[in-house]
């Protein structure tokens, strides 16, 4: 079977290739007046930003981000870190008074930090138990747990904000861009090496029926097809709460960002 060749294939889009990824990613972040504090979680460290979470009472739109910069050749990255993180996009363009962005395990580091971060993060355990728990403790620490949290993720991060969704008592919604959230199929799909080490949505749907859920995918997307979140919606107990989206002119990666602040205020 090929190796996981196509997991990664939009960490490119939208960014000169000479630019430094972490300088790109705190100039996104200060146009939108997002604040960067590096969180300690379970056995990572992690790059957030962040904005409002001191004040207020409405809930705080979690985001997650993807998987990271492209593999090149059939093998993955030295560095995980996107050379243009949409997620991080998507969470600057969002209108709402409370924004908090996660990075991934070993983004955002440099080489004698990265050095210490296994690779296996960022490839076969990319959504592991560890990772899970990690995002989970970073959140209660942060957030907390009265105030509720709307939790979205673009590619790999809406696998994780889902694995998330399964575990929490304060989600006031889901919002997946373009997820592979029926793993098994995606890899099927692609004819790939399975994520042997990483949970699979479709195996925790069955607890989220009272979680409203707003999917987006792109009929032009070829990484992850709007199948592959199919099967994931006809596992859920209650379709009725949840609704499918799909972006007639959109891939992967474009044209979210765009069209992010409607995209995101529509009813659930």
């Amino acid at each position: 079977m090929a190796w996981l060749t196509v997991a990664l294939l939009a960490g490119c889009a939208g960014m000169p290739r000479g630019q430094d990824p972490r300088e790109a990613a705190a100039g996104i972040a200060a146009a939108a007046g997002l604040r960067a504090v590096r969180e300690p979680a379970g056995p990572f460290e992690l790059l957030t930003y962040r904005r409002g979470l001191g004040a207020g009472t409405a809930p705080v739109s979690v985001y997650v981000e993807g998987d990271g910069r492209a593999w090149r050749g059939g093998r993955p990255p030295r560095d995980p870190t996107p050379f243009a993180p949409t997620g991080l996009r998507l969470a600057a363009a969002d209108p709402g008074p409370a924004v908090l962005w996660i990075a991934r395990p070993c983004m955002y580091l440099d080489d004698a930090e990265r050095a210490r971060c296994k690779r296996q993060w960022w490839t076969s355990h990319r959504y592991a138990s560890e990772v899970v728990a990690a995002l989970d403790g970073l959140i209660d620490r942060v957030v907390g747990r009265g105030r509720g949290v709307v939790l979205i993720g673009h590619s790999g991060g809406g696998v994780l904000a889902t694995l998330l969704a399964a575990r929490r008592d304060d989600v006031r919604g889901l919002i997946t861009v373009c997820s592979p959230l029926d793993l098994e199929h995606w890899v099927r799909h692609h004819g790939v090496t399975p994520l042997y080490g990483s949970l699979d949505p479709l195996a925790v749907a069955h607890l989220l029926g009272d979680v409203p859920q707003r999917h987006f995918a792109g009929a032009r997307d070829d990484v992850v097809p709007p199948d592959v979140v199919g099967g994931f919606l006809r596992a859920l107990p209650q379709p009725n709460r949840v609704r499918l989206q799909i972006g007639e002119q959109d891939d992967h990666d474009c044209c979210w960002v765009d069209r992010w602040a409607e995209l995101r205020t529509q009813r659930w």
